[in-house]
This record gives structure tokens, sequence and C-alpha cells, in this order.
């Protein structure tokens, strides 16, 4: 094992294959011993807390579905950016330069992994697609000031990410 702990135990591979299951954009990235060590550490914590927060059920609770709900609401970029992840196509040139060696690929030399270079495609995807999106926004000041005035500004206020549907 990698790594003995209070309910078990975790091995080199289940912890690779553990890291597989998060996406890309939330894996923590390590490039020492000792970060690699730091980041083993917060997940291992996070797995025995998220055991003893079902063991307990407090997944039920008002307060962690209202904290569950915000989080959603807030991951809407990478919602989006796991999406053009997914479609990202890979052209000829980048393919051999990481699976067959051909070293020849200037733009591919700047990443270590297939997968890495495939992330900034969808981030670049993904920033080129947004700005094509109109910048003029028509605002109803007095509609505003309505809605302003039913706020509790007192209290956090969400912000939500409506995409505009073509």
């Amino acid at each position: 094992p990698l790594i003995d702990y209070r309910k078990g135990t975790i091995t080199l591979e289940g912890y690779l294959s553990e890291l597989k299951k998060i996406p890309l954009s939330n894996r923590p990235q390590f490039r020492t011993v000792k970060e690699f060590s730091d980041e083993l550490g917060v997940w291992i914590r996070d797995k025995l807390l998220l055991e003893e927060a079902y063991r307990k059920n407090m997944n039920h609770r008002d307060a962690v579905k209202k904290e569950v709900k915000e989080f959603k609401e807030k991951q809407s970029y990478y919602y989006f950016y796991n999406r053009e992840f997914s479609n990202v196509e890979i052209p000829p040139g980048i393919q051999d330069y990481f699976e067959k060696g051909k070293k020849t690929n200037r733009l591919a030399a700047r990443y270590h992994t297939l997968q890495e270079w495939i992330a900034w495609q969808a981030e670049q995807n993904l920033h080129q697609r947004l700005l094509r999106y109109p910048a003029d926004i028509v605002v109803d000041s007095s509609l505003v000031r309505q809605e302003a005035r039913q706020i509790d500004w007192s209290n956090r206020i969400r912000m939500i990410v409506v995409p505009k549907l073509q």
C-alpha cells in the first residue's frame, strides 16, 4: 500500500484511479514530493469526512442541501468547459507528437501530456465561444431599481449564469 490510514489502505493505483474520476479542472496538481504528500493527505481527509458525513446522514440536512445547491450553481463554467473538453478534435500533428514521439510540433511541446493540451484547447474554444455572444445588453433601469428594493442586502447574494440560446 501507498498509505495506511485509520479506515484501511490505499495503493498508488487506487489513488490514481480515484483521481481519474475527478474532472480535470478540479484535480489536485502537484510538482514536488511535498505537494504530492499534502494533496494525498487532503484527499484522505476529505474521503474520511465524507464517509463520516454519510454515516451520520448529514447529506439529508437542509443546510447541506442548500450548500450543495449553491455549489452546483457556481459550476456552470465547469459544465460548459467539460462539454468543450469532451468535444475537442485532436489534429494529427498533435496526436503524433504525444503518441508516436514525433517531437516536431512546437505548440504541443509546451504541454507534458495530450490531456493537458486538450484542457488548454477546451479553454480556448470556450473563451472564443463566449466572446461571440453580442456585447450589447439592454438594461431596464426601472425594473432593476424595483428588483433591488425587494432584495435583502444583508444576506449573501447568489449569482446565476444562464446561457443564451442561439
